[in-house]
C-alpha cells in the first residue's frame, strides 16, 4: 500500500510538472506571437501596397479596398 501511494504521488508530481511546463510554453508562444504580430501586419501592408495601388480600379469597382489579412 505505501508503494501504491508513492507511485500515485510520483504520477501526480509528473503531471503537475508537465502541466506547468506546458503553461509556460504556451505563455511564451503567446507573448512571442503578440510581440511579432503588429510588425508582421505592417510588413504585409507594405508588401501588398503596390498590389493595392495596381488593383485600385478593381477595388473601386468592388467597393473599397480589399482588407489586409492579419499576419
Amino acid at each position: 500500500m505505501p508503494l501504491n501511494t508513492y507511485v500515485l504521488e510520483q504520477m501526480v508530481a509528473v503531471r503537475l510538472a508537465e502541466a506547468r511546463a506546458a503553461a509556460r510554453r504556451d505563455a511564451l508562444v503567446r507573448a512571442a506571437r503578440r510581440e511579432r504580430q503588429p510588425r508582421c501586419r505592417w510588413r504585409m501592408a507594405l508588401a501588398s501596397g503596390w498590389k493595392a495601388i495596381r488593383s485600385r480600379r478593381l477595388a473601386s469597382r468592388l467597393g473599397g479596398y480589399p482588407e489586409i489579412p492579419a499576419g
